[in-house]
């Protein structure tokens, strides 16, 4: 529900052209990991002792994996806001859910598991009913290059999750507030040097970090930070392909409500792709996380 409202709330934070927002979108990203950042440091700080210990068994290769993680997280982070500016929220719920897809593929790939043919059809399901979406807007010779921005998020949000979840995962004994911090750290450095080597940090010092910000952009990050904290316990104690999987449900949700919110899409082919992906998620969730290999 919470990544629902997140979206709503940035598609309405969109321009009528949806080409810009009236504040800067990574102003937005570094506030919303200065606030993971505080939050963890400050669960860390309640167990001094049990920090310390987790501070002895983070190694340097525990850090570079948390550092290539952060990395991938920045270039999300940053996609989401243009994602959603540039296309149709329904088409965006809908095309964000690829994201099972190469989950899985990264998942199979880094820890070497099986899927299982069940998970492989429902794997299959979602994909059909992404496809099924994607037609009707090549027969009514409305497709654009826009689509591309959520291919591009939803590789990188895959890829950052399947890293992420094996850095997490490394030493389980290590404080996840501990690796949380080094993550959100990390994402900040990147963020700000992505807005310094663009022509974009002057506008930002011209009229200062948080003009064009409002309430709504408040409640945006807010929701942002619980979210991100939410997940990384996910992939602590989860993992990756079963967070994802869950989180395409999020997209059915969309493109029932967003008519109603914003300007979307409503439409009988649009309901009937999404009914497809919630089905093939929930097949999918029923057969439980799945084991890294210990080999």
């Amino acid at each position: 529900c919470i990544s629902v409202v997140i979206d709503l709330s940035i598609a309405r934070q969109a321009t009528v052209h949806g080409e810009d927002y009236r504040f800067e979108p990574m102003c937005a990203v570094l506030l919303t990991e200065f606030l993971k950042l505080l939050v963890s440091l400050g669960l860390a700080a309640q167990r001094p002792s049990y920090l310390k210990d987790s501070t002895s068994n983070l190694t340097q290769k525990d850090v570079m994996w948390l550092v290539s993680a952060a990395a991938i997280f920045t270039v999300n982070n940053i996609l989401l806001w243009w994602a959603i500016g540039q296309n149709d929220i329904s088409t965006f719920a809908i095309l964000r859910d690829t994201m099972v897809l190469w989950t899985a593929l990264l998942w199979r790939g880094i820890f070497g598991v099986a899927l299982g043919w069940t998970r492989l059809a429902a794997i299959w399901v979602v994909f059909m009913g992404l496809v099924l979406n994607q037609v009707q807007l090549w027969e009514q010779a409305t497709w654009s290059l826009a689509p591309l921005l959520v291919l591009a998020m939803t590789c990188c949000n895959a890829f950052g999750s399947v890293v992420n979840e094996l850095a997490l995962k490394q030493h389980r004994t290590v404080d996840i507030n501990l690796q949380n911090s080094v993550l959100y750290f990390t994402c900040i450095i990147l963020t700000l040097l992505t807005l310094l080597l663009s022509k974009r940090w002057r506008d930002v010092y011209a009229h200062g970090f948080f003009h064009g910000f409002t309430r709504h952009t408040m409640f945006t990050v807010i929701l942002q930070a619980l979210a991100g904290l939410s997940v990384s316990r996910i992939l602590k104690y989860a993992d990756a392909v079963q967070k994802t999987v869950a989180s395409c449900l999020r997209g059915p949700i969309l493109v029932m409500v967003s008519p109603a919110v914003v300007n979307s899409i409503a439409d009988m082919t649009t309901f009937f792709s999404a009914a497809i992906v919630a089905s093939g998620c929930l097949m999918y969730l029923m057969q439980g996380p799945l084991a890294a290999s210990k080999a």
